[in-house]
């Protein structure tokens, strides 16, 4: 999972639906297996930049 996440954070900048495209065919995972990921990633990397732009302030 790490590794996906890492990957995840190389490609952040780009289009959510060509992120979710190459996670599947990168790692092979289902449609179901890349919307979980990609949620619960979402979801942390939105409380990190959240935490960087306050800290920011």
């Amino acid at each position: 999972m790490d590794e996906i996440f890492e990957y995840l954070e190389e490609i952040a900048y780009m289009n959510p639906k060509v992120i979710k495209i190459r996670l599947k065919n990168m790692f092979r995972l289902s449609d179901k297996q890349v919307e979980k990921i990609y949620s619960k990633w979402k979801k942390e990397f939105m409380k990190c930049k959240h935490k960087e732009i306050t800290k920011s302030d």
